[in-house]
């Protein structure tokens, strides 16, 4: 506690410091913060509704730029500005063989469930044998991948730049989560369901939505002619 309170008063040398213990925390914070009397510093009880963090506490500054230094904001986020700082995260990975996942013609780790399964795909879709063959016939590591693991691997990559565009284009949870659509993120998806649910034009998003669904099959249409599988 002293060096933090040293490090505060270095930046603020004429603001006084004081501490206060809680035997029960999140009761006694979500009691006082019912009154005007609840100090300048406090963690944010578990209560608390992320909408209502601006009613209590000050912006610490936008998402854009503290999530460049800190992880796990988005809890703490209303409207484009960050409230509070996570005291800690949860965070996964993998441990993977970078050899075979260079043979399978992967050059990104996957972030998410679906991404994976679709590494896996490509990884399983060319069979060993195919290999020892072409390492007896003397091919170097760009002939195995444009002769072998491209055409292997290509109905899986088309249908991934497929369900990538296709994302792409009906995006909704994240720009919504974050800004709400505000700052020029707004999409089509959520001008749909603005439509439908603020505006009550219920008809009017119907067809918006199907407009979408149109764009989509024409996009997926043309992404098959580009990439036609060669007989």
């Amino acid at each position: 506690m002293t060096n933090l309170t040293a490090g505060f008063n270095s930046l603020y040398p004429d603001v006084k410091v004081e501490y206060q213990s809680f035997t029960n925390y999140a009761d006694d914070i979500a009691t006082m913060m019912q009154s005007d009397n609840y100090g300048d510093v406090v963690m944010t009880p578990q209560a608390l509704k992320q909408a209502d963090l601006p009613n209590f506490f000050e912006p610490l500054g936008t998402y854009e730029e503290l999530s460049k230094k800190y992880y796990w904001l988005e809890n703490y986020t209303v409207d484009g500005l960050v409230y509070a700082l996570p005291t800690g995260g949860t965070a996964s990975g993998i441990l993977y063989n970078k050899r075979v996942w260079a043979e399978a013609g992967i050059t990104e780790l996957p972030s998410t469930t679906d991404e994976f399964m679709k590494c896996l795909k490509m990884i399983q879709s060319v069979s060993p044998d195919i290999y020892e063959a072409a390492e007896l016939d003397g091919a170097n590591r760009f002939q195995v991948f444009k002769y072998i693991i491209a055409p292997s691997i290509r109905p899986i990559i088309l249908l991934q730049m497929i369900l990538a565009v296709k994302g792409a284009i009906s995006v909704y949870e994240i720009p919504f989560i974050i800004t709400g659509g505000r700052f020029g993120s707004s999409t089509f998806v959520i001008q749909t369901t603005e439509t439908a649910f603020k505006f009550q034009k219920v008809g009017l998003a119907s067809a918006m939505a199907v407009v979408l669904f149109f764009i989509i099959v024409i996009v997926t249409i043309i992404q098959k002619l580009v990439f036609k599988e060669e007989k």
